[in-house]
């Protein structure tokens, strides 16, 4: 039986002009309150925020999202919160499945057991609004006095000592978070405050292994590789004592491994890739993760053959994996086929090179380097350095060539190549006002219309 379910959605806020409207328009529809703490504004998002119907409180800001947190919370009135930031948001779609989750959960008699969380994934997005990772998180729950959330900094919601969390595992429910792309820390300068903060909670309780992985994942996007690898390995020893949640330490193992291999710097100790690779169960184990990392590892150190065979391995533990852990290689597919293609290059296998290629390109097609080597091979074969007519055919089914853009990214790509006739044929292809100047830059002898066998002679 469907039932009315009351909804309170929740958040707290500071500076957030940029993002409130989406912050409480995605939501409108199903709930039946908008609660929004502010901490400390001063640009229009109270404004904006009680412009748009929401019931705004302020909070005093003591370093504690906790306290924040909770101080929301206290003014829900509804029997399920949704307590999503300001750079989060659900999508219609996935709003109106909640709603009939919901719907369908029953109001718990006294001792009864029933779920207290609604579990999400939370899918992180770039500064390109793409993917990067997925976690799971636990953002929906009950209103009840004994569910609050603790911790200064990235904190969790927590049950009472011997409560039980109970909750329901709703994979095709979906928060998306726009907060962690370069651009945003730069303006919002979050990142240095979240620091700052988890630095002092260490001074504190320097065994905090929690707060040292938050701290590796910080440091790492500030670019201090070598500050995160130090805070890494020490929330990594917090496995050995159980202080640090089994995510936490996956995070941490992950973000360690992608410094550790990521770098060209001979001084990084092979040693220790092997170490944390055989941590992770290889060779025996189904993740494809200790694949790529070896692949990234051995390809950064020009051992091409080594990391074609690495990322080949990966991809085929990618088809087969099943884990709600986080699998790093799944948000590196595309450049997995970059670097295949480039290790194929120098392996001299070209037809491997042109399918990584392709592959690469079906996912991001803007890659100057990616297409460039493509183009080099497909100018060898007979005929094309002359006419470029079966490279043209093959582009077609890449690029829009009615698309001012994607003609530009070709003609780039044709020069970085010495391709000259496909220069020509792009050069025919762009609307008329632009061609005359183009044509300037072909070499004598190489004309559009003749490269192309488009038009005749020219008058």
């Amino acid at each position: 039986m469907k039932r009315k379910v009351k909804i309170s959605q929740c958040m707290i806020v500071k500076n957030e002009e940029k993002n409130i409207r989406r912050a409480l328009t995605w939501a409108k529809d199903i709930v039946f309150e908008q609660i929004v703490v502010d901490t400390g504004s001063i640009d229009r998002t109270v404004e904006i925020a009680e412009e748009m119907g929401a019931k705004v409180y302020h909070f005093q800001w003591i370093d504690d999202f906790a306290a924040a947190k909770n101080y929301a919370i206290e003014q829900a009135s509804g029997e399920w919160i949704v307590f999503l930031d300001a750079d989060e948001y659900m999508n219609k779609e996935d709003t109106r499945k909640l709603v009939r989750l919901l719907e369908r959960i029953p109001v718990p008699k006294k001792g009864e057991k029933l779920p207290l969380f609604i579990r999400c994934a939370l899918v992180q997005l770039d500064d390109n609004g793409k993917p990067f990772s997925v976690d799971p998180q636990d953002r929906i729950f009950r209103n009840r006095k004994d569910l609050r959330y603790q911790g200064r900094i990235h904190e969790q919601i927590q049950m009472p000592p011997g409560g039980r969390f109970t909750f329901i595992q709703a994979e095709n429910l979906s928060i998306f978070h726009t907060g962690y792309g370069n651009n945003v820390y730069a303006e919002t300068g979050k990142l240095q405050r979240n620091i700052e903060m988890l630095e002092r909670e260490l001074e504190q309780d320097p065994d905090n292994y929690m707060a040292w992985s938050y701290l590796g994942d910080a440091q790492k996007a500030s670019g201090d590789l070598e500050g995160a690898k130090i805070s890494y390995r020490k929330a990594l020893e917090g496995k050995n004592s159980g202080n640090l949640a089994k995510q936490r330490y996956y995070d941490a193992r992950s973000g360690l491994m992608q410094i550790l291999t990521g770098t060209k710097r001979k001084a990084e100790s092979e040693e220790e890739v092997l170490r944390w690779v055989k941590d992770y169960g290889y060779p025996d184990t189904g993740n494809p993760d200790p694949w790529f990392y070896l692949g990234v590892w051995n390809y950064n150190r020009g051992r091409m053959g080594e990391a074609r065979w690495n990322f080949l391995n990966c991809l085929e533990k990618l088809e087969t994996y099943r884990s709600y852990e986080r699998v790093t290689a799944e948000g590196y597919l595309c450049q997995i086929y970059a670097w295949l293609a480039q290790a194929c290059l120098q392996l001299k296998r070209p037809q491997e090179v042109v399918r990584y290629c392709v592959l690469s390109l079906r996912m991001e097609r803007y890659q100057d380097q990616v297409l460039t080597a493509v183009l080099q091979l497909l100018k060898q074969e007979p005929g094309e350095a002359d006419q470029a007519a079966g490279t043209w055919k093959f582009l077609q089914g890449l690029y829009d060539f009615q698309n001012l853009k994607d003609l530009l990214f070709l003609l780039k790509c044709a020069k970085l190549a010495g391709f000259h006739a496909l220069e020509a044929r792009v050069i025919q292809a762009l609307p008329e006002d632009l061609r005359g100047e183009f044509e300037k830059g072909l070499p004598s002898g190489v004309s559009g219309d003749e490269s192309c066998g488009i038009g005749g002679k020219k008058d």
